[in-house]
């Protein structure tokens, strides 16, 4: 069965077996300073801690904000968020102020009590930072939870490092994965639902983030250590014409966290050790080049396709939540009312758009040719 990459609500490593590249925008972010490096680029979103030995999932009730203590200086950026029907405001991590009417939760998730039906742009704030230095007990004790009697052999291996220092089994842990023949691939071979986490360490040794994630994690709690999985995304196209980044929902990774004493929660990308392309470039690098360090250079085309995309961005800043019926209202206000000349001027850039980028829009041809041109016309 083939699946479409993009952002769930839930991670099962191992339940199939294509997963195909879906090249439509998540969302736009403009930012209000220097654009982050590759590596600073993980926009989170659900963090899932309840795991029954298939399924990662997220939890849910009244648990004490943990500790944040900056680190570093804060970062202003808009977000365009293209309709997902989800609450999850992808802020770079660590957000600390999120627009009103929406909340950090106790993960430091943003998230929006009403659901994004619509294109929406808001503007967050992240700042570097430490965060669960001070956290909950009940929590991390949760957060070592395994199911019983599954995965003998991946509890065997972890448990040989349990008597290192917490670092030292996280090092230990990305050491057999950079060591044990592990490779990255959108075409894995399905996992038994049985001891699921032993079939990916010691059999299939193929997967992509979910499966890269959802293993470490087990590590980490069979070596003593709270661990929990996050998804979001990971990257962005950067379009130099508007300085800004494009997050695609093949962008979408997940990846793992640890608890450590005297550091709070850690981010560990166990998909890095596999394929450090997928941090340092972009997902079709890391599917040809996976020690990639940068991401192969531009054709014409892209940049054709970039610049086109330049101007639905700027017209996104101009209205960002019309629909058709609106811009078409807007057009006729702006003194665009039809006849064959003024159609074809239209339609040109909207066959343009059409043609280099098809499956990644979520407007219409004509919705897309309105937009460029009245952000034209309000230029003049």
């Amino acid at each position: 069965m083939l699946f479409r990459s993009g952002l769930g609500s839930e991670v099962s490593a191992g339940s199939f077996t294509n997963l195909a590249q879906n090249p439509a925008v998540a969302f736009r972010a403009d930012f209000r300073g220097a654009v982050p490096p590759p590596a600073g680029r993980y926009w989170r979103g659900p963090v899932l801690e309840a795991f029954d030995g298939l399924k990662w999932q997220q939890v849910r009730g009244n648990v004490p904000t943990p500790s944040v203590e900056a680190t570093g200086a804060p970062l202003t950026y808009d977000l365009t968020l293209e309709p997902s029907g989800t609450p999850w405001l992808l802020a770079l991590e660590t957000v600390v102020r999120v627009p009103q009417g929406a909340f950090i939760t106790s993960s430091v998730q943003a998230f929006t009590p009403r659901p994004v039906a619509t294109r929406r742009r808001v503007t967050l704030v992240s700042q570097p930072a430490r965060v669960g230095r001070q956290e909950n007990g009940d929590r991390l004790r949760f957060d070592t939870l395994l199911p019983q009697g599954q995965n003998p052999r991946t509890l065997a291996l972890a448990q040989q490092w349990a008597g290192l220092p917490p670092a030292r089994r996280v090092q230990a842990a990305l050491d057999y994965l950079r060591s044990g023949g592990f490779t990255y691939t959108l075409n894995p071979p399905l996992l038994p639902e049985e001891n699921r986490t032993d079939a990916f360490l010691f059999g299939s040794r193929q997967g992509f983030c979910e499966h890269y994630a959802s293993a470490f994690a087990v590590l980490m709690r069979a070596a003593g250590l709270s661990a929990r999985v996050v998804t979001g995304y990971l990257g962005g196209e950067l379009n130099p014409d508007g300085n800004y980044l494009i997050v695609r929902q093949q962008d979408a990774h997940a990846w793992t966290e640890v608890w450590l004493p005297g550091q709070g929660w850690v981010r560990v990308d166990p998909t890095a050790v596999i394929a450090p392309a997928r941090v340092n470039a972009d997902l079709r690098t890391a599917l040809t080049q996976p020690a990639a360090s940068a991401a192969r250079p531009r054709s014409g085309l892209d940049r054709l396709r970039l610049r086109l995309d330049s101007w639905q961005n700027r017209w996104n800043s101009v209205v960002v939540e019309y629909d058709g019926e609106q811009q078409t209202a807007l057009l006729t206000r702006l003194g665009v009312t039809g006849g064959a000349q003024a159609l074809w001027w239209l339609l040109l850039p909207a066959l343009a758009v059409t043609l280099l980028d098809r499956k990644s829009t979520r407007l219409n041809s004509s919705h897309r040719c309105i937009s460029y041109a009245v952000f034209c016309l309000k230029k003049k």
